[in-house]
């Protein structure tokens, strides 16, 4: 098979897989509707997803880090019928031993 054969092959498979894949057939009913085996259909998907998987290496993306939106911001938790407020400036021991208090 020449490039040229061989390129044009790779172009009507590529209609073909972007028409099975906009089909909403599986892959039986397709490959039965367009006068091809099913392992040929699942070949050439293979070869397809590998070809776009290569194709673009992953790349890092900034993310921002969430924070808070208002850092004088208030908590709020509540157990039971009790409601507490907790601030940017609590005391973590005492925090912990009101919600054991309230949790008892």
């Amino acid at each position: 098979m020449t490039h040229e054969e061989h390129e044009a092959l790779q172009e009507v498979w590529a209609e073909r897989v972007a028409d099975f894949q906009a089909s909403g057939q599986t892959r039986p009913q397709w490959a039965a509707a367009h006068g091809v085996t099913v392992h040929q259909l699942a070949y050439w998907l293979r070869k397809f997803r590998a070809a776009t998987q290569h194709a673009a290496p992953p790349a890092w993306v900034a993310w921002p880090s969430p924070t808070a939106t208002n850092p004088g911001a208030t908590l709020i938790v509540r157990i039971g019928p009790a409601e507490i407020r907790v601030g940017p400036d609590f005391d973590p021991p005492l925090f912990q031993a009101v919600v054991r208090a309230l949790s008892s």
